[in-house]
């Protein structure tokens, strides 16, 4: 049989290192409507000193496991990282793999060895935001933070799962410019979940917890009281969340409060409170603990 000269197709697949990306987030939060407007980019990271030259990225949100004796890739040359924005919305397709959420970017897009490149994902427009001022002592003990929180659903132009990243917060000052007013991390978030940031700690507000009483009446049963003075030196009446954590070694009840609070699970109550403005407000409560046998 005559030799013949065959040209085939041949795919190939295999893994590398020195990849990785994170989700980054852009809120811009108007005050007066209690409205925001979010961008979304994944930015990745390429720490070899190979080129991806119109590479279609297929983004992974969640930890997969690897095994710990991989090769490490060898990096020639001083590291230098540069950032480059794309200029264009790429688009977002994210749909379920195994027990993780891909991400498929539309476009291609280049990205050079050494070089961190931003690509901007999603865009969503008109999301409720609800301010919180919330006070945790487990937090800090004397300062009041202020957060930030929405819904991830399709009403509030979201409903996609979200890849954990950092997000930065900005709002108009005085003079329409942005301004940036607080920064923290996403974890990741699925559909209809609620996500909560913090922005920082209140300048005009300060709280003070002291434990007032003990009594044990008896082996099985003990009781504390607690008071929680809020001072607000601002121009505005605000509503404050303090949020409790009970012992769980023992049944627990509220004999007596002040202010009408929430239970939030077996160990977390949270308490709304009203300070006036340049004024104070004490909230007391009595907790009563019933040891189990």
């Amino acid at each position: 049989m005559a030799e013949q000269d065959l040209t085939l197709p041949v795919g190939v697949s295999y893994l590398t290192q020195g990849l990785s990306w994170q989700g980054d987030y852009r809120l811009e939060w108007d005050q007066a409507t209690g409205k925001a407007h979010m961008v979304a980019w994944a930015t990745v990271e390429n720490r070899s000193n190979q080129k991806y030259d119109r590479a279609r990225l297929n983004l992974v949100a969640g930890k997969v496991n690897q095994s710990r004796e991989e090769v490490r890739p060898l990096l020639y040359g001083k590291m230098a990282v540069q950032s480059e924005a794309a200029a264009l919305d790429m688009g977002l397709n994210a749909s379920q793999l195994a027990d993780y959420y891909q991400y498929i970017v539309a476009n291609p897009t280049t990205i050079e060895p050494f070089q961190t490149k931003q690509v901007r994902l999603a865009t969503a427009e008109g999301i409720g935001v609800d301010q919180t001022y919330l006070y945790d002592p487990w937090v800090n003990a004397t300062q009041v933070r202020t957060t930030l929180s929405f819904l991830n659903v399709e009403q509030e132009g979201l409903g996609l799962p979200l890849p954990a990243g950092r997000v930065r917060v900005y709002t108009k000052g005085d003079n329409k410019s942005e301004r940036l007013v607080g920064e923290d991390r996403l974890e990741h978030l699925g559909q209809g979940e609620k996500a909560e940031l913090t922005l920082g700690y209140a300048f005009n507000l300060q709280a003070q917890r002291r434990q007032v009483e003990v009594q044990r009446p008896s082996k099985e049963l003990r009781q504390e009281s607690y008071t929680v003075e809020l001072r607000n030196g601002g121009d505005q009446e605000v509503t404050v969340l303090v949020r409790e954590h009970l012992d769980t070694t023992a049944q627990w009840e509220i004999t007596q409060k002040s202010h009408a609070y929430q239970k939030v699970d077996a160990k977390t109550v949270e308490f709304t409170v009203t300070v006036p403005a340049h004024g104070a407000r004490t909230l007391a409560y009595t907790v009563r603990y019933l040891s189990q046998a």
